[in-house]
């Protein structure tokens, strides 16, 4: 029968303690975003050239035709409309080539940037660079056919998406990548939704 009197037991008796308050020190001290999305660092607001909350819709044509890309369709840009955007050809993201790239202004200013890609390896390597950069990135809600990861800050979202030709996530198709402004993408859900 062991003594927990004794000078030994109590040493013992410490040093698990010691041991078990250092263990959850350690994983208290895990950085949280690892598993809810949370970046580890702010989220670049400024991409390929174009600021979220920022760029306007003329500033953003100067930019495009700058970096030699080519606007292939514009909506919303008559008066009074609160929503325009632009599909353009012709951009890069992190210096590689995009399929397409979609931007998306509320109030005259970008709310949304989408890179679409249509080459999962590149898709891959980028991934990679902003999980190095952002953090681990937490699973996105998805479909049979599509997959998604998103990472965020106070003031702005990432979202990869990969899309998929057949259920069950095989047949890669295409990919894209988002970056929206939290705030105006709230203030355009709530003026959408008072007009219901």
């Amino acid at each position: 029968m062991t003594n927990i009197y004794s000078p030994s037991f109590r040493s013992m008796s410490r040093r698990l303690a010691l041991t078990l308050g250092l263990l959850l020190a350690l994983l208290l001290s895990l950085p949280s975003h690892a598993q809810d999305g949370r970046s580890k660092v702010p989220i670049n607001r400024t991409i390929s050239g174009f600021t979220l909350g920022v760029t306007t819709p003329a500033e953003a044509r100067a930019i495009i035709q700058r970096q030699g890309g080519k606007i292939i369709l514009e909506n919303g840009i008559h008066a009074g409309s609160n929503d325009v955007d632009y599909t353009v050809t012709g951009l890069n993201y992190a210096r590689r080539p995009t399929q397409t790239v979609c931007m998306f202004f509320y109030k005259g200013h970008l709310r949304r940037i989408v890179f679409i890609f249509n080459d999962l390896d590149v898709l891959e390597q980028i991934e990679s660079e902003l999980e190095d950069k952002y953090g681990t990135m937490a699973e996105g809600v998805g479909t049979s056919k599509m997959k998604s990861k998103v990472v965020f800050d106070a003031f702005t979202r990432l979202l990869i998406v990969r899309g998929f030709k057949h259920e069950g996530h095989f047949g890669f198709k295409d990919a894209y990548i988002t970056y929206s402004d939290d705030e105006l993408d709230r203030a355009r859900s709530a003026e959408k939704e008072s007009e219901i």
